[in-house]
């Protein structure tokens, strides 16, 4: 996408950065049909049985070779929908990285999602499992998503209701599985309050605890709000320091109404401080890497700056006229994404506005055969961007 001073434009800049918003969205069209995932079935022999799930992607994840953290959703086919438009949206706004989100269908939720109850406890007979679906989860479900799917290591787990109680259980037991958490509306009542006493002796014996929790409740009553006091009180006098935590009332919603919202404030708390700052593009290449290290201290593992966020770089140093940067900027894009055909045509612009016509052709040539490898939607816009070079330089068309 470009931006050009003296012959090279501004409009163009802005058409193209339309374009890409456009084709950027979180659906796909296939067949005059809305596409937002895929589900698939695997046979579970923990289980014993089929389970179900369905699948979202990023939209460019064919066009890339980029790896993406995973969310974990359970009760799938009731949140599926919103929680990928949330995922997407706070993509699009740089707040957080765009994911694949795993949604779980039930079989028999009960029996999932909740830990062994008391001997005393009849009313709910098939109720139990949550240790056994666990390991379908550790066994089974993970390697399944790794090795279908490109993914880095950082991984979420969201429930809701019997979920969040899951999802606490799944903290407390096995801190291992999962990096953070986001628990809604947590059934912390079950089993007694187990869980709430099991998070004191937990978080006391793990002094060195470093995962990340969110959770929150609604307007829901006494039965759920005094189990959830005790817990947040649990978490602040016991919470070892490289363990984050936020506990968040949603007092104006209900019990069914809490997840959405809580949700989106979940994974905006959770990513506080990942988008980078392009005010901050005077300090060029380095900047950029100073901040991608941080965040991958914090995080865990090795966070690279997408492709949208190293171009929008370079555009914003070639709009400071600080052009040699930009062209280092846009070099590091193509050594980081050379299976792009945007890093090639954007790596045009920087040195068409250089006055570098050679080697802005050999870029936008590059573009056009890069893009009809992999079907790239903006292939017309850099076809487009070929002719002007070529007529700029006095060539044939």
């Amino acid at each position: 996408m470009s931006i050009k001073y003296g012959t090279l434009t501004v409009k163009r800049l802005l058409v193209l950065l339309i374009i890409q918003f456009l084709n950027d969205g979180n659906i796909s069209a296939q067949n005059n049909k809305i596409v937002i995932g895929e589900t698939a079935k695997i046979h579970s022999k923990v289980l014993n049985e089929d389970r179900s799930i369905t699948v979202y992607v990023p939209p460019d994840y064919k066009l890339t070779q980029t790896k993406y953290s995973v969310v974990y959703l359970l009760d799938g086919p009731d949140h599926f929908h919103h929680v990928t438009g949330i995922v997407r949206f706070l993509a699009q706004q740089g707040v957080m990285p765009d994911m694949v989100v795993v949604g779980i269908h039930n079989t028999d939720r009960t029996r999932d999602l909740t830990p062994k109850p008391d001997s005393s406890d009849k009313q709910q007979p098939t109720a139990g499992g949550s240790d056994q679906f666990l390991q379908f989860l550790t066994d089974e479900l993970k390697p399944f998503v790794q090795k279908k799917y490109r993914t880095d290591p950082f991984e979420i787990l969201i429930g809701h209701s019997f979920g969040g109680l899951f999802a606490i259980h799944t903290m407390l037991n096995k801190p291992d599985v999962f990096d953070a958490y986001i628990a809604v509306s947590p059934s912390l009542w079950w089993n007694k309050w187990e869980e709430v006493k099991h998070a004191e002796s937990f978080l006391r014996s793990h002094r060195d605890f470093k995962k990340m929790l969110y959770v929150a409740l609604g307007n829901e009553g006494i039965q759920m709000q005094s189990p959830m006091d005790s817990f947040v009180t649990v978490l602040e006098r016991n919470a070892p320091p490289g363990f984050s935590w936020k506990y968040q009332s949603m007092d104006k919603e209900n019990h069914g109404t809490t997840p959405h919202r809580s949700i989106y404030d979940g994974l905006e708390w959770m990513y506080t401080g990942w988008s980078y700052p392009l005010s901050a593009a005077f300090k060029g290449l380095a900047g950029l890497e100073q901040h991608y290290a941080g965040l991958s201290a914090r995080f865990g593992y090795k966070v690279e700056p997408s492709e949208r966020i190293i171009n929008s770089l370079g555009y914003v140093l070639l709009g400071n006229l600080q052009t040699a940067e930009a062209i280092k900027v846009f070099q590091f894009n193509i050594s980081s994404h050379p299976e792009s055909a945007n890093v090639y045509d954007s790596m045009a612009d920087a040195y068409e506005a250089f006055d570098e016509m050679e080697l802005a052709l050999k870029n936008c040539e590059r573009a056009c055969l890069q893009g009809k490898k992999i079907s790239d939607p903006n292939l017309a816009i850099y076809q487009k961007h070929l002719e002007k070079i070529k007529i700029k330089m006095g060539k044939k068309i």
